[in-house]
């Protein structure tokens, strides 16, 4: 919100432009980027997400409801596509929160759009230590996906002024048993108006 601007990249292969419109309207236009994807393949974001006014709890609970749309090309001018639409609700403030989503997701070709009746999980948190350093965490739990097999992220957070480094991992249940977990780095710069 606040009518803030950044650019982010996660994991390196991800590069976003993230833009909030007044407290409510946030926007994120990104790209799949892999050195082995020729520039007509490359599958692209656009996601979308409104935060509600906070009528109840003064401030301490946010909800917000939102959609991902991503376009993958297949063939010449052909493409599928398919995304995620999702209600979440945030405890805390802008500093340490706590936050629950769920989704449904969704597939559309030759114009017919097909909802998952099964939902997404989503868990995430971010504590902060002091004014440059941070804790982050997210799980997700997939349909018909075991619960070893669940996604888990954590990361450390360093905060500068305009550019901040998230240094971690991501590694399921099932990995972490094996000690081979995905290394994770991602970067985002703030644009100061």
């Amino acid at each position: 919100g606040d009518n803030s601007k950044y650019c982010r990249s996660f994991c390196l292969v991800f590069p976003s432009y993230n833009r909030g419109f007044g407290d409510n309207i946030s926007i994120q236009a990104g790209a799949f980027v892999f050195p082995s994807i020729e520039f007509d393949m490359v599958p692209l974001v656009l996601s979308g997400k409104y935060s509600f006014p906070s009528l109840i709890f003064k401030n301490k609970m946010k909800m917000a409801a939102g959609a991902m749309y991503i376009s993958m090309p297949v063939d010449q001018g052909e493409s599928i596509s398919s995304g995620i639409a999702f209600v979440t609700s945030t405890i805390g403030n802008n500093f340490t929160h706590a936050s629950f989503a769920l989704g449904w997701g969704f597939v559309s070709e030759d114009a017919e759009w097909d909802f998952s009746s099964d939902l997404m999980l989503n868990f995430a948190g971010n504590y902060r230590l002091n004014n440059s350093l941070g804790i982050l965490g997210e799980f997700w739990m997939f349909p018909e996906i075991d619960i070893v097999d669940a996604p888990i992220m954590l990361a450390s957070r360093f905060i500068g002024r305009k550019l901040s480094v998230d240094l971690g991992f991501i590694t399921t249940l099932q990995m972490f048993n094996e000690g081979v977990p995905f290394p994770l780095l991602n970067f985002t710069y703030h644009f100061k108006d």
